[in-house]
């Protein structure tokens, strides 16, 4: 594996991948301390946390550019994730529920209270 690499640990806990969904992205270092978390949302299921991320993760790792118009705009969770693929830290992704459309927000916000993950700006 090499450092550009975006390798982790997935926990599906029998969540339904094509529906509304929370997940849990967390950082372990060597001795398994957590060092990071974070909460959010994927309204058309798994293909954010899945998909997306690695995509960012690994774009950013490169030195490439979010977007187009958009070099800048990767998130702290996105940058913490690189952090740990280049220390080689434990990542995992959990995908903690479904949840209904129309409460997916509220839903969020709190996860995010209840876990009080660092990387997410509240």
């Amino acid at each position: 594996m090499t450092s550009t690499d975006f390798d982790f640990s997935l926990n599906d806990n029998n969540v339904d991948q094509e529906r509304p969904l929370l997940y849990l992205w967390e950082v372990f270092d060597g001795s398994g301390c957590l060092l990071h978390s974070y909460v959010g949302k994927a309204i058309r299921g798994s293909g954010r946390p899945l998909r997306h991320y690695r995509r960012n993760v690994r774009n950013l790792l490169q030195n490439k550019p979010y977007r187009k118009g958009k070099a800048d705009k990767y998130r702290l969770s996105h940058h913490a994730l690189a952090e740990a693929t280049k220390n080689g830290h434990k990542i995992v992704l959990t995908l903690l529920r479904n949840v209904e459309e129309t409460t997916l927000s509220a839903a969020e916000r709190q996860e995010i209270m209840i876990r009080k993950p660092d990387l997410n700006r509240i």
